[in-house]
């Protein structure tokens, strides 16, 4: 794992009363989250008792290859012993070859004991419950019992324990399952795990449950070559039947090849630990494609991207790509944006001029030279990653749900080679402490993500965030993303590109710390922050942007830092109630500092990564007040405060709001945007220099040519 380097940095924001947390009358509510449990756990009497009469239990003792049972109900052979009516059965010593079968007619409970047991079977399961109202396997205290399985049974079943009704594990002891064919444990109705340590190898699933799962206060270790752990069953037309996972307090470890957890329902814990990794790790995650709807680059993975005029590839996904070629670096060196992709081959010669474009298209001399059949692999690529993205056995996340994922005092650590944690639904953290390290996004909820609280640190994703609506009430997230950090979007939406979709982004409270390599904030829709503070290490690529919006970004209250590229850099909106300042950046090595007219430092910053524009939003600029902002012992420049929006070393209009439209446009200041919504592309773009002040913005010196149109 690379250790980030770059974060080394200095962040300091001095309110005028001192260093308090302001507070405004919008952001004056108050976030409760309940105490109580969260789960909706419910278990019998008998499945937490693991106590038993021993006078009236049966006992079955397993002697190498034979097996002897002292009560009826129990029908001995040479390989198997078959339970036929409910009661208590105490099952001790090793059969180096046999099965217990559990097939009760009667409504009465079959009471499971293992007793220091340890079995063998390569005739499928070496615990099968071929009927029964319901069991109960007790793992005695103080005991080691070992399953180890191969082959499948005359029902064609395969696994370490497999159960067709209802299953139920309790009990303090050991119990080590090793299936070499079929899941760890299947039960085909509903699993229940009480206070027990189990620990599972399977080449299939860990465990498999058709109708549910709940983990109380257990200590599992599965080790999967498929997921870790599954619930959920199709019907006979193919369609996922809902089946919820809940967990309680305990310890569960998960090492799988596919999914570490993944339900077609809901998913609710509390009070544990949970540590997975899924499909090797997010070092094994798969070449992402450029997700640009209906971009020019769309369809290629990084590696198969047409190169640019500058020699390298267009910056999306990739993690340091361009750093040497940013601000200062002269044109030809630097990415450019807009600039026609180099093509292996010569254009076409045509017949004449260019005819009007109120007329047919002109034919050609000849066909459209191929690209090394990028366009052409890239589509076909494309198109059939859909059905790897929809074929579960295919992802490799560390938790997934088709429904809703609720988290509360969690302590979780993921590395997965797709998303750490994705849902279909909504995910809600109220609280607990998350690690993550993720090949695809660190949390996805295609609805609301809602984060009350606690502590998130993503050390590698592709996108952090990713949901319809996202909401951040308190807590501390820390992003390392090599695209977007936090990322709104509708999935269904038809907006189109540059259009607002909808979605929404609101931080009403906590600290969020963005590194990114694409765009550090990326609304598809709108944002608002209520309170809180962030700070996002921007991409040094022309192509991306620390702040990126369709809609709007208001900030009510809170503080708001945004260091990136110039290119397409783009303040919060003017309708926002906390004064803003954007400043050019020329040089973007040393200490930057704005200070009020007595010369007190109100705001400080610091990066080791390049950048060429510097947002900051905070309630310690007030309207009236003259800052400077200097650099070491340079001056940058001056500003007075009279609108919301302030600029230093660059003017309205030098970056590219809302993505990749011209200009910085601001609620309503769009007017060089034409009719049907389209860039004026006769338009130049600003220079980005202050009226006679001969300086010269770096807005404009990364993204575009000063003597070239867009």
């Amino acid at each position: 794992m690379k250790t980030r380097n770059y974060l080394a940095v200095v962040l300091t924001v001095f309110l005028a009363a001192g260093c308090t947390q302001a507070s405004a009358a919008v952001n004056e509510k108050t976030i409760t989250v309940s105490a109580e449990s969260v789960v909706n756990m419910k278990f019998t009497e008998d499945e937490l008792n693991e106590t038993y009469d021993d006078a009236t239990a049966v006992h079955i003792r397993l002697n190498g290859s034979d097996v002897t049972a002292d009560g009826d109900g129990a029908v001995c052979e040479d390989t198997s012993i078959t339970i036929t009516k409910g009661g208590t059965y105490v099952v001790s010593g090793s059969w180096e070859e046999g099965q217990i079968i559990v097939d009760s007619e009667d409504d009465t409970i079959v009471h499971l004991v293992l007793n220091n047991v340890s079995i063998e079977s390569t005739g499928g399961p070496a615990v099968y419950v071929k009927n029964a109202e319901e069991t109960v396997l007790t793992v005695l205290t103080g005991t080691t019992n070992t399953i180890s399985t191969s082959g499948e049974n005359a029902d064609e079943k395969k696994g370490g324990i497999y159960a067709k009704d209802d299953l139920a594990v309790n009990g303090g002891g050991n119990l080590d399952i090793n299936a070499k064919d079929g899941d760890g444990i299947h039960a085909g109705d509903e699993l229940k795990l009480i206070n027990t340590i189990v620990t599972i190898q399977a080449d299939s699933d860990g465990m498999d449950v058709n109708d549910g799962l709940a983990v109380k206060d257990c200590i599992l270790t599965v080790k999967a070559g498929k997921d870790g752990i599954k619930a959920g069953d199709t019907d006979d037309n193919g369609t996922d039947i809902p089946a919820d996972i809940e967990i309680s307090g305990g310890v569960i470890k998960i090492t799988a090849e596919d999914d570490g957890i993944q339900t077609t329902g809901n998913l609710t814990a509390e009070n544990c630990e949970l540590n997975t990794e899924a499909g090797g790790g997010y070092e094994n995650a798969q070449a992402h494609k450029n997700e640009m709807p209906n971009g020019m680059f769309s369809g290629f993975d990084n590696e198969n991207r047409p190169e640019s005029n500058f020699g390298s590839s267009f910056p999306q996904g990739r993690p340091g790509e361009w750093q040497e070629g940013s601000e200062g670096e002269s044109e030809k060196e630097r990415p450019g944006f807009g600039m026609m992709p180099e093509m292996n081959g010569d254009w076409p010669e045509m017949d004449g001029e260019m005819p009007s474009m109120n007329g047919e298209r002109p034919e050609m001399n000849g066909e459209m030279p191929e690209m090394n059949g990028m366009f052409q692999e890239g589509q076909e690529e494309n198109n059939a990653s859909s059905d790897t993205d929809t074929d579960e056995s295919e992802t490799s996340s560390g938790i997934k749900a088709d429904g809703s994922i609720l988290l509360s005092g969690t302590t979780i650590s993921i590395n997965s080679a797709d998303d750490a944690i994705n849902t279909n639904g909504d995910l809600t953290i109220n609280s607990g402490t998350y690690t993550i390290l993720a090949g695809d996004d660190g949390m996805h909820a295609d609805e609301q993500m809602t984060i009350h609280s606690g502590e998130i640190t993503m050390d590698s994703c592709y996108e952090g965030l990713e949901a319809k609506n996202l909401t951040i009430d308190d807590g501390t997230i820390v992003i390392n993303a090599s695209d977007d950090g936090i990322n709104t979007r509708d999935g269904d939406s038809n907006a189109g590109e540059f259009h607002d979709d909808g979605s929404m982004l609101t931080i009403n409270g906590g600290s969020v710390t963005v590194t990114a390599d694409g765009d550090g904030i990326d609304c598809n829709g709108s944002g608002v922050m209520n309170g809180g503070s962030m700070i996002v290490y921007g991409p040094v690529s022309g192509a991306n942007s620390a702040l990126d919006y369709n809609g709007t970004f208001v900030i009510n209250s809170g503080t708001l830092i945004a260091a990136g590229s110039s290119g397409m850099a783009t303040a919060p909106s003017a309708s926002s109630k906390v004064n803003i300042i954007e400043i050019g950046i020329t040089n973007s090595s040393g200490k930057i500092e704005v200070k009020d007219n007595s010369g007190k430092t109100v705001a400080e910053f610091e990066s080791d990564r390049a950048f060429g524009d510097l947002v900051i939003a905070t309630e310690a600029f007030k309207t009236g007040s003259i800052y400077t902002v200097t650099q070491g012992s340079e001056t940058i420049g001056e500003v007075t405060i009279s609108d919301t929006v302030s600029y230093v070393n660059r003017t309205a209009g030098s970056g590219m709001s809302g993505g990749q439209r011209p200009g910085g446009f601001q609620d309503g200041n769009r007017e060089q945007w034409n009719g049907n919504n389209k860039p004026d592309m006769q338009q130049k773009p600003d220079s980005g220099s202050d009226a006679g002040d001969g300086s010269e913005d770096s807005g404009t010196s990364e993204g575009f040519s000063e003597t070239k149109p867009l």
